[in-house]
């Protein structure tokens, strides 16, 4: 009797669980609202996203190279920021300052065991 009020009692607390953030709550964060320019401080290319599902990605040489991009989830849970035809896992994060910044995370392999590769994007100013 008490496993299965056990399994009950979590099934019950896991079917309660909400995605943290909306399709539109992500657009303004990514956007700004209308447009807005993210940088990897590593590489020095700059990330800018409108309103209009429309962007340009500027390599630190070369010019700026239009892109549309996209969102979407499989569960409401984790979502994708989709760059022209790549596909990133977004995670908005925090640094120590307090500033927030975009994670974006691309399996290579087609899984995540195989390896991944990492791109970290802070606001711009």
């Amino acid at each position: 009797m008490r496993p299965i009020f056990l399994v009950a009692l979590f099934a019950l607390l896991s079917s309660g669980a909400q995605a943290q953030y909306t399709k539109e709550s992500i657009s303004a964060i990514v956007t700004g609202g209308s447009s807005k320019s993210w940088i990897d401080n590593g590489t020095s290319t700059v990330y800018t996203f409108s309103s209009n599902m429309k962007g340009e990605i500027k390599k630190a040489t070369g010019s700026a190279q239009p892109v549309s991009w996209n969102l979407n989830t499989p569960d409401n849970l984790t979502w994708n920021l989709i760059i022209s035809k790549e596909s990133y896992e977004l995670i908005i994060s925090y640094n120590k300052e307090g500033t927030q910044y975009l994670k974006l995370v691309r399996y290579t392999g087609g899984n995540r065991v195989a390896g991944y590769k990492e791109i970290k994007l802070f606001p711009k100013t």
